[in-house]
């Protein structure tokens, strides 16, 4: 059940794998490199990569967010409940980052939320 497509810098291809928990990345000529496969991932329905090539995850089921470094390894991991949003979010199915801005599609909420994280760092 693949829910969205990206390519890297590199050239690389990103797939969102919602049915199979996990994101798959293939090299620029189609051949499997490798996986990120963590296991708090519940159904990833969209992501992003940041500049600096960090992946922005959100996932359906559990409504968090996750960040992962360039090389798949989780970094953070954000609860459904922001700061300063009344409703928690719901049914993520995509995130986009622009500058220093975040935009979440809430899909349950009907909404696009917009937030700066404070930080990344754990």
């Amino acid at each position: 059940s693949p829910t969205k497509v990206l390519v890297d810098r590199r050239g690389s291809l990103l797939v969102c794998d919602a049915g199979n928990r996990r994101i798959v990345v293939y090299d620029e000529y189609g051949n499997f490199s490798r996986d990120i496969d963590d296991p708090e991932l519940r159904e990833p329905t969209g992501f992003c990569m940041e500049d600096g090539g960090r992946l922005w995850v959100v996932d359906r089921i559990s409504s968090r967010i996750f960040v992962f470094s360039p090389e798949g390894t989780r970094e953070l991991v954000i609860d459904r409940s922001l700061a300063g949003l009344p409703t928690p979010l719901s049914s993520p199915s995509d995130i986009a980052i622009y500058g220093d801005r975040v935009f979440i599609s809430d899909s349950d909420n009907d909404r696009i939320v917009v937030c700066r994280p404070l930080s990344t760092e754990e």
